[in-house]
């Protein structure tokens, strides 16, 4: 668990602009919350792009994407390379983290 008590992160990845944001949570159930901050922050996605977790699924998450008219898109069953999150957001996080570690490990 880090320094702020978070111990996941929600990463949200806008296809078309190429921007990431990472909100730190202490637990999965968090996410409604955070979706509801990431919304709150940069504005209604057209489209919630998820791979189908009890979190991200839930009637509550599904009243706020109806209320704001926000599609529902996921992978298809054993397709996750079909997720822009985990192929392109993930992957460019996963590389800054390992360069940055590298980087402290030489000093």
């Amino acid at each position: 668990m880090g320094v702020t008590g978070k111990s996941c992160a929600q990463v949200f990845y806008d296809v078309s602009l190429h921007v990431i944001n990472v909100y730190g949570m202490q637990s999965k159930a968090q996410f409604p919350e955070v979706y509801t901050d990431f919304v709150w922050e940069e504005g209604i996605p057209s489209v919630l792009h998820h791979d189908g977790t009890k979190e991200q699924t839930s009637n509550k998450v599904a009243g706020i994407n109806r209320n704001m008219l926000v599609r529902d898109s996921y992978p298809e069953p054993n397709h996750p390379w079909q997720n822009p999150v985990k192929t392109r957001a993930i992957k460019r996080i996963s590389a800054s983290s390992k360069d940055l570690m590298d980087r402290e490990a030489q000093r």
